[in-house]
């Protein structure tokens, strides 16, 4: 599952960098969606726990 995300990461990023924009906003999103994607582990691992 997780080799999943990054996979799907990966692939964001490459196709971001194919439109030849590496500006801070991209930078931005990227970080914030995998900020996103640890809180969701997270939160599924404190639920599994409990």
């Amino acid at each position: 599952m997780n080799s999943a995300l990054l996979s799907l990461l990966e692939n964001k990023n490459t196709s971001e960098k194919g439109k030849s924009q590496s500006t801070l906003a991209d930078k931005l999103s990227s970080v914030m969606v995998f900020g996103a994607t640890i809180a969701v582990v997270g939160l599924l691992g404190l639920i599994y726990i409990a």
